[in-house]
C-alpha cells in the first residue's frame, strides 16, 4: 500500500510510524508517490514508549492483536483523559475480539488469542473507529457502531475505507443511548436497572419556591452564646416580679383589707 503525498518531515506523530511499522516486520520505503508499507507474512508485537505518539496507540494495539506474540505499549497514561478513557476502551475492544488485555498504570499488554467476530463501539472517539477498521480487515464478522465519530478528522474516511476494500463496511447498528459515552476522559455508562428510580418530576432550571425564611429577632452584634445564655436564665428564672404584677398585688392586698 502507497499513502500519497507523505511528507519528509512533519512534527505530527506520523513521523514515526515507518519506523514503528518496520519494527512490527513491515517493508516500509519512500517513492517518489510517497510512503509504501508491505506486510509480512506475520506481524512481530511491539514493546516501545509511544509517550510522544500516542495518538497511534489505538491503531497500534490492533495491529498487536494480530501480532504472533505478547506486545506491551508504555507512556500512554494520558489516554484515560482523550474523547474516552481509550485504555479501557482499547481493552474491552480487544478483548471482545479475542485478546488478552491488562492494564497498566501507564499502558497495555495485549497477548492474541483465538480471533473471533465482535460487533465493537465506537465510544464516540473517531480513533477507536479506525482501530476497528484495522481489525476487521483480519478477522470475518467484525462490525463497528457508531463509525459517524470520524467526522471529526475525515469526514469522508467510510467512503474512501470502502473503496479501498472494493466492498461494503461493516456497521453495526447503534447501541441505546444508556451505553454512549459520557464524554471527554470518561467510562461508557452503564445501562440503568429497572428498578433505578424515575427522574424527578421538576427538570433543571425549572422555578422552584423559595424557602420561607425564619421568623425571629436579628443576633445583635454584642450577643455571644455567654450573654443569650444570662438573658434566657433571668427571663425564666429571676424570681423579682414585674412592675405591672407588683401593682396588682397592692391592689388585691387593698381589696381584701377592706
Amino acid at each position: 500500500m502507497t499513502v500519497r503525498d507523505w511528507p519528509e518531515s512533519t512534527t505530527q506523530p506520523g513521523a514515526q510510524l515507518d519506523q514503528l511499522l518496520a519494527t512490527m516486520g513491515a517493508e516500509v520505503a519512500r517513492t517518489h508517490e510517497g510512503l509504501q508499507v508491505t506486510g509480512g507474512h506475520t506481524i512481530r508485537p511491539l514493546v516501545a514508549d509511544l509517550g510522544e505518539v500516542g495518538e497511534l496507540t489505538p491503531v497500534l494495539a490492533a495491529l498487536c492483536t494480530l501480532a504472533d506474540g505478547p506486545s506491551r505499549l508504555t507512556g500512554i497514561g494520558h489516554l484515560r483523559g482523550h474523547e474516552t478513557d481509550r485504555l479501557q476502551a482499547l481493552d474491552e475492544v480487544l478483548t471482545a475480539v479475542g485478546a488478552r488485555v491488562e492494564q497498566l498504570p501507564d499502558g497495555l499488554v495485549i497477548e492474541p488469542g483465538p480471533r473471533r467476530p465482535a460487533q465493537l463501539d465506537s465510544y464516540a472517539d473517531h480513533r477507536m473507529v479506525h482501530a476497528g477498521a484495522v481489525l476487521g480487515l483480519a478477522i470475518d464478522g467484525v462490525e463497528v457502531a457508531g463509525p459517524g465519530a470520524v467526522t471529526k478528522t475525515l469526514p469522508d474516511f467510510l467512503d474512501r475505507w470502502a473503496e479501498l476494500l472494493g466492498e461494503p463496511v461493516g456497521v453495526a447498528p447503534e447501541r441505546p443511548a444508556a451505553r454512549q459515552p459520557l464524554g471527554r476522559g470518561r467510562h461508557p455508562r452503564p445501562a440503568q436497572p429497572s428498578w433505578f428510580p424515575p427522574p424527578h418530576p421538576h427538570p433543571a432550571g425549572a422555578r422552584r419556591r423559595r424557602p420561607r425564611a425564619r421568623r425571629g429577632r436579628r443576633p445583635r452584634p454584642d450577643d455571644g452564646p455567654g450573654r443569650r445564655a444570662r438573658r434566657r436564665g433571668r427571663r425564666h428564672h429571676d424570681a423579682r416580679p414585674r412592675a405591672g404584677q407588683a401593682r396588682r398585688r397592692r391592689g388585691r392586698s387593698r381589696a381584701g383589707g377592706r
